[in-house]
This record gives C-alpha cells, sequence and structure tokens, in this order.
C-alpha cells in the first residue's frame, strides 16, 4: 500500500487533523475502498466510535470538505458513512454527514437505514431532524417490513414514540418478521410510559398474538425485574385482562410464574386473578408452571400456596401434582415449599410414578440435590420411606435405576441407560 494511503488511513484512525491536512496537499481521491471495503470517511467514523480522544469530528469535517462522499456504501454490508455513525452512537459525527448530504435511507444488505438504527440506538435528536427534513420517514419501513414506530417502542425511546404518534403513524402496526405491535415489543422490553401511551391510542391490540402465540399483557407479565407495564395496563383497561389466555391457553399468572417474576407474580394475586385456572394444553396450574421453572424462587410457591391451599393437590392431565413438576426440574427450593406446604411425597400419577421417580428418571439432578432432596424426605417426612418400596426399583423404563444402598440413611442414583 502506498505511504501516503497508510498515513492517511492512520491520520483518520488515531483522529489526527494535522497529519490528514499534511496528506490532503497531494490531492488523493478520497473515495477509494480499502481491502476491509472501508473509505478513509468510514475509518474516522468507526475509529470515533471504538477509540477514546482524538479529534474526529474535525477529521469528518475535513474529508468531506475535501470531497469524500457520504453515500458510498462499503463492500461488504452495503452500509455507508451514517450507517457505521449511528451504529456507534455518533450522534456529532451523524448530524455533520446529514448536513453534508448523508442519505439516510439508503438500506444496507441487512435491509436497515440509516434512519433506522438511528432510532433503534437511542438518537433521538438525529431522527427528529431527519424527520423535520423528510416528515415522509415517519412511515419509512425497513426492507423486511418494519416499522419506525415499533423500532422506537422496543428501544425504549418515549420521544420517538410521540412524535411518529403525532404524525398519525398506525399504533397497531405489526412487524411482519415478530407479528408483534408496538405495545407488544414495549411490554416485552418492560417499557411502561410507552406502553401507556401506546394503549390510549389503540387498545384493541391488548388481545393480539404475534409469532409464538403471545399478547401484550403475557409479555408484560413475564418480566423479571417490574410490573410496571402490567400496572400500566391494569390502570388503563381494567384487571380484567389478566384472564387473557395465550394460544396455548396460558394466563399471564402463569407466564410469570414460569419466568421467575416474583414482582408481577405478587401484582397478579393481588389484583385477585384466577389461582385455580388451568392452561388448555396440559392442564397445569400457576403452581405447576412456578414449580416446573428452575427459576422461580421458593417465595413464589410459597405465596400461591397460601393464597389457595388447594393448589398443591391439582392434578394436570398425566396425573400430576406440582411437586412432580419440581422433582422434574431439579428445584430444590420449590421442592422444600412444597412439601412444607403439605405436598404429598408418595403421589403417583397416571404412570404410577412418584415425583422421586421423575426426578431420577429424567437425570437432570447432580448427586449434590439429589442428597439434599433425600435428606430433606429423611429428616422432616416421616413418609418418605414410601418412595422408594423394595432394596432395588426400576425408576422408569430405560432410564435410570435406583440402588437403595441404606435404608434410612441414603439413596443414590446412577444412570443406566438402556437397562
Amino acid at each position: 500500500m502506498d505511504a501516503l494511503i497508510v498515513s492517511l488511513l492512520q491520520s483518520c484512525a488515531e483522529g489526527n487533523p494535522d497529519l490528514l491536512e499534511s496528506c490532503l496537499q497531494y490531492g488523493l481521491d478520497l473515495n477509494f475502498v480499502t481491502e476491509d471495503g472501508l473509505t478513509p470517511l468510514m475509518y474516522a467514523v468507526t475509529y470515533a466510535g471504538n477509540t477514546q480522544g482524538g479529534s474526529y469530528s474535525r477529521i469528518v469535517y475535513m474529508l468531506l470538505e475535501a470531497g469524500s462522499d457520504p453515500n458510498i456504501q462499503d463492500s461488504h454490508y452495503g452500509r455507508t458513512a451514517g450507517h457505521y455513525a449511528a451504529h456507534c452512537k455518533q450522534s456529532d459525527i451523524l448530524e455533520l454527514l446529514m448536513e453534508c448530504g448523508s442519505d439516510v435511507t439508503i438500506c444496507d444488505i441487512e435491509g436497515q437505514s440509516t434512519f433506522h438504527l438511528a432510532i433503534t440506538n437511542g438518537l433521538e435528536k438525529c431522527v427528529e431532524l431527519m424527520v423535520e427534513t423528510i416528515p415522509a420517514l415517519v412511515n419509512y419501513t425497513t426492507q423486511s417490513g418494519t416499522a419506525p414506530l415499533y423500532l422506537a417502542a422496543k428501544a425504549g425511546s418515549y420521544k420517538l414514540c410521540q412524535k411518529f404518534l403525532a404524525f398519525e403513524c398506525d399504533p397497531y402496526v405489526i412487524d411482519p418478521l415478530t407479528l408483534q405491535s408496538p405495545l407488544h415489543a414495549a411490554a416485552e422490553q418492560g417499557h411502561a410510559s410507552i406502553a401507556g401511551l401506546l394503549l390510549k391510542k389503540e387498545q384493541s391490540v391488548l388481545d393480539a398474538t404475534d409469532a409464538r402465540g403471545l399478547t401484550p399483557v403475557h409479555l408484560a407479565a413475564s418480566n423479571v425485574s417490574s410490573s410496571l407495564v402490567l400496572s400500566a395496563i391494569c390502570d388503563l383497561v381494567g384487571s380484567d385482562v389478566l384472564e387473557l389466555t395465550d394460544a396455548s391457553g396460558l394466563t399471564p399468572l402463569m407466564h410469570a410464574c414460569a419466568s421467575g417474576s416474583e414482582t408481577c407474580v405478587e401484582f397478579i394475586v393481588k389484583k385477585k386473578a384466577n389461582l385455580m385456572a388451568k392452561d388448555s394444553s396440559e392442564g397445569k396450574t400457576c403452581l405447576h408452571w412456578a414449580a416446573e421453572s428452575v427459576i422461580a424462587s421458593s417465595d413464589i410457591i410459597s405465596l400461591l400456596c397460601k393464597k389457595r391451599k388447594g393448589l398443591v393437590t391439582e392434578l394436570d392431565v398425566h396425573g400430576r401434582i406440582p411437586l412432580h413438576s419440581a422433582a422434574t426440574s431439579g428445584n430444590v427450593g420449590a421442592i422444600k415449599s412444597l412439601l412444607d406446604h403439605g405436598s404429598d411425597i408418595s403421589a403417583v400419577d397416571n404412570d404410577q410414578y412418584t415425583p422421586m421417580h421423575w426426578a431420577v428418571a429424567k437425570i437432570v439432578l447432580l448427586p449434590l440435590t439429589i442428597a439434599s432432596l433425600m435428606s430433606l424426605l429423611k429428616n422432616d417426612w416421616t413418609n418418605g420411606m414410601r418412595v422408594v418400596k423394595s432394596k432395588r426399583i426400576t425408576i422408569a423404563p430405560a432410564y435410570a435405576v435406583v440402588d437403595r444402598a441404606l435404608v434410612n440413611t441414603s439413596i443414590t442414583a446412577k444412570e443406566t441407560i438402556g437397562a
């Protein structure tokens, strides 16, 4: 590579205006593309986003003044300098590029323009400038059909959502990839204020399901960190939405239990949702879903059991109580909590398997977990002896065998695939 070109690229990478100025004196064509597929302008923009120090805005300005074309697309991804500025969240540089004729509508090979990337990365001021210049951008979708309002809702930009809605953007616009509305996106990401804003425009989307068969309410209930979206929804439309079922017949409470969202479980229980509801596919209650989850806390189990004592004995379509589900998942905390609330360790399902059979048959328990479970049975529950009724029994054909090593002392599990 020519030494002059090396120096030019070095000045762009280092953000060194003095070195760049000395290179520009030779009248170089600044729109050449390197082996990496980038122009010098793209180099300056990308290094600005990944390097501390340096006068990169000055470098970009000098390159543009000297004839750099901001609309050249790189040879690998079809991105312009504007794409790189938006991707690297360089708002000042992006504004400079826009002032010098950057076309924010050019799409890369993924079908996204600088405009779309600016929304996704929260460059609100830049997006507002783009829309003020080209108002039609508010309805400019990606090549796959994703709308700006959906991107803004997903990114958590209340300001942009508000601006797009002011342009009469359709709040019900459906993303063709996820089949989600902007409300779905806001609910899934936990953006309560945006959810409230969208609901004031359109409430009919609440029972609409996405590609996974989930409504915005179910997505909000699955948020492990906050119940704010659920609260916003209930404040606007009432708590009856907490009885909505998804495509598999699951309620929001079941989703909250499965995701281990203690805050959402507490919120839904306080709203007096039906705790005894069962899903339409396997007949599981919210307690089954909590017990089956490997991340649900024992506090969730305890809360549900205290509110509805009969939950511990409810059967799914396979004749299994929640303790069977907990044993299958290997959640020792859930097992202990269920036993504390009177769950029957000797309960058998339709195939005559106890919770202990399933714990071993699924081969999900580590030796330490098995030891912990057996310690619970030995020390705290006198009917624990009923789990194993002979010195050697098959725990599930072709899965595993439990050997009773010492009566009243320990049980060890070993895999015997094909036994």
